[in-house]
């Protein structure tokens, strides 16, 4: 695993939120993602982006998720955990299928986070 994170400062709430989804998406990645296989990386990156934006990024080198199946919007209770998580931070999810694995981006506004 590899993590890369800024230092962030965001109000309680957010954080609490931010940390939920990042813990879900992060037992989706270890449960499922390197089924067959002895090793595999994760990778998370929370960073700051212009104009107060702050972007979590988790992506690993698994075998992805199958065609077909539309996560979060699947009926699994950890899809909709992370679909309330985010709808909760009016934030914007994104997945894409690479060519080995999934990158999971997750763009909070500004108005959830602290300016300095």
């Amino acid at each position: 695993m590899n993590i890369d994170a800024d230092e962030v400062s965001v109000p309680v709430n957010t954080a609490t939120q931010l940390g939920l989804v990042l813990s879900e998406v992060m037992t989706n990645s270890m449960q499922h993602a390197f089924d067959g296989r002895e090793a595999g990386l994760v990778d998370v990156r929370i960073k700051k982006l212009s104009e107060g934006l702050l972007r979590l990024q988790v992506a690993d080198d698994g075998t992805g998720i199958p065609e077909g199946v539309e996560w979060p919007k699947s009926d699994s209770l950890g899809g909709r955990i992370v679909t309330q998580l985010v709808r909760g931070l009016n934030a914007r999810i994104s997945v894409d299928r690479e060519i080995s694995g999934t990158m999971i981006v997750i763009d909070i506004p500004r108005n959830h986070t602290v300016t300095e």
